[in-house]
């Protein structure tokens, strides 16, 4: 087999329509940022393993189709994940990576 020419490599392979995808998924920002808007924003993720939150209290900070976010486990022991954001002035609550505490408090106006 020959080597393939700059020429060669432009060309989509001789596939039906709806068999080839476009190379620019990898690589492309704008297809990028439509499926972070229309694809990942609105489907689970998964964030951490439970026992990254293992103790009451318990928290662990990620960031998932670019939405802060906050997994703690409550007095309960169930695990649930906030926006980290607060609602007020959109500041990020959580600074910490991860921890234990018991409340989060924005810095902005003290809303815990």
């Amino acid at each position: 087999m020959s080597s393939r020419s700059a020429e060669t490599w432009e060309q989509t392979p001789p596939l039906p329509d709806g068999y080839y995808v476009d190379g620019r998924v990898y690589h492309n920002q704008k297809i990028f940022a439509e499926e972070r808007e229309h694809i990942f924003k609105k489907i689970w993720h998964f964030v951490c393993h439970e026992s990254e939150v293992a103790e009451v209290y318990d928290f662990r900070t990620a960031e998932r189709a670019d939405v802060p976010l906050v997994v703690t486990r409550g007095d309960d022991g169930r695990i649930r994940t906030f926006i980290n954001v607060c609602s007020h002035r959109g500041a990020r609550v959580v600074m910490d990576p991860g921890g234990n505490a018991r409340t989060h408090t924005c810095f902005y106006h003290h809303w815990t």
